[in-house]
């Protein structure tokens, strides 16, 4: 039996776990909890009016206020403009990943002329929205980034419950597979 086997096993268990509790696997983490750091109010107001049931917003005027926030209150996605008046956006939203690693640091510019959200401090290429024009562009992709978001925590669920059971065997199979892949050169 393959660890891959194992751990397709393990999510099963995890899954029919759910299914008796009458957890619906798909609920897991609920209500959607967005922080946007923007120096203006408005994008972050109107995001707010728009968004749909099960999506909270938070405002923060600039990346210090964001990092107190977060220290306090948790977040599934940040959103950070890329005109900040205190911090550089790249040191807002690495600190915000750094104190809370399952957040989502997005970076935006706009919405309105050359506007872009991209997955902050990523490759290049990972944009979200490539023409930011309009705040119901986001809205939009909402769903999408709230269902990416909650496949991720359902994921980590998954390798969490396999370590907790099966720590010591996953720990001696890779010594073996390191011992066997040395043998091998």
């Amino acid at each position: 039996m393959s660890l891959q086997l194992l751990m397709e096993a393990e999510r099963e268990v995890v899954d029919l776990e759910d299914t008796i509790a009458k957890r619906d696997s798909a609920q897991i983490g609920g209500e959607i909890r967005i922080l946007v750091v923007d120096r203006t109010t408005e994008f972050p107001e109107e995001l707010d009016k728009m968004a749909p049931a099960g999506y909270t917003i938070e405002h923060v005027q600039s990346g210090g206020e964001a990092l107190d926030r977060v220290s306090t209150t948790s977040f599934h996605f940040a959103l950070v403009s890329h005109d900040l008046p205190d911090l550089p956006q790249s040191m807002v939203a690495r600190s915000l990943k750094s104190q809370s690693p399952e957040l989502v640091a997005l970076s935006f510019r706009g919405p309105g002329d050359s506007g872009k959200v991209e997955i902050a401090n990523a490759e290049p290429g990972t944009v979200v929205i490539a023409d930011f024009s309009k705040t119901e562009q986001l809205v939009e992709r909402l769903p999408d980034l709230g269902e990416a978001f909650r496949a991720k925590e359902k994921q980590r669920r998954y390798t969490q419950a396999f370590r907790a059971k099966h720590h010591d065997f996953a720990r001696k199979f890779v010594s073996f597979k390191d011992k066997l892949d040395g043998v091998g050169e």
